[in-house]
């Protein structure tokens, strides 16, 4: 499985790149993190998965709160890096899929950040306005 994951086209001789038997492709075998930092400042949200990095507010204590980026990056766990997690929590998807479901779950998850952040400059929290 993890060739499959790994090598993403073959080249012809005409250097043209030929998507795999496996559906993976050069156009989606990544996941661009945008570095917005919305996952790390909402570990609760992940169940009981990251609550070993949590600082005690939801927030990754390895994030650095000013530059809203990872001060372990290269460091970090398997669990908050894509690939490595497809292969802890993967079981039963194909990578594509996974990564599918990763990216909807990003953009979910700052689009519920966003609403959360209007709330809070307005004075209006999640519980006052009846979202859950």
């Amino acid at each position: 499985m993890t060739e499959g994951v790994t090598a993403a086209a073959d080249k012809t001789a005409g250097g043209r790149e030929e998507s795999r038997q496996d559906g993976i492709t050069p156009e989606n075998t990544e996941f661009h993190c945008s570095r917005c930092s919305v996952c790390c400042r909402s570990l609760r949200v992940f169940g009981g998965l990251y609550d070993d990095l949590d600082d005690g507010t939801g927030t990754c204590r390895y994030l650095d709160q000013k530059a809203g980026l990872c001060t372990i990056y290269d460091k970090r766990p398997d669990k908050c890096r894509v690939r490595e997690g497809y292969q802890t929590y993967g079981a039963g998807l194909s990578y594509e899929e996974y990564l599918r479901l990763t990216r909807e779950g990003c953009r979910k998850l700052r689009e519920l950040w966003a609403l959360k952040q209007r709330g809070e400059a307005g004075g209006e929290t999640a519980s006052d306005s009846g979202a859950s």
